[in-house]
């Protein structure tokens, strides 16, 4: 008997065959078939596994605050929040909202997320809530830089 955790947290218990010559196979086949389910899916604060879709907002630091540019899967396409220090402000594909007011989206051109974005010091605090494959993520804003936020992660990119 095996027993394997993926990166999604769900335990496996396996039966490998015994035979000396396929034990080695079956190790490779196994780790395969965990990690393509761990790429392709995500689970929900609940232990679900669900499908993420897509989105793209880019970060920068603007005179008011920080400057939030939706690319790809928000009815919105700039937000400047100026962020109190250590006071969350919740963010979904409609825009800004409060954490009570988890609304779902079905309009099928719109990506299905709800994160807070909360300034402690110099640093930027990204929780993810639904939608995401993060939990938690925490950066600087650079000058000449933009990070790029998915529903994987952020990325920064040279202006």
């Amino acid at each position: 008997m095996l027993r394997v955790n993926n990166k999604i947290g769900i335990q496996l218990k396996i039966k490998v065959m015994q035979s000396k010559l396929f034990k080695p196979f079956n190790t490779i086949l196994i780790f395969g078939s965990i990690m393509f389910s761990a790429c392709t899916s995500s689970t929900t604060s609940k232990g679900e596994v669900s499908d993420l879709k897509s989105f793209n907002i880019s970060f920068e630091e603007s005179s008011n605050g920080i400057k939030m540019t939706c690319e790809k899967g928000c009815a919105w396409k700039e937000l400047t929040i100026s962020l109190n220090e250590n006071k969350p402000q919740a963010i979904n594909a409609q825009g800004m909202t409060e954490l009570d007011k988890k609304t779902r989206t079905k309009e099928a051109n719109l990506a299905d997320f709800l994160f807070t974005i909360v300034k402690t010091n110099d640093e930027v605090k990204l929780t993810g809530i639904e939608g995401t494959a993060w939990e938690e993520l925490t950066f600087s804003i650079l000058k000449d830089h933009t990070q790029i936020l998915n529903e994987n992660g952020i990325t920064v990119e040279n202006k």
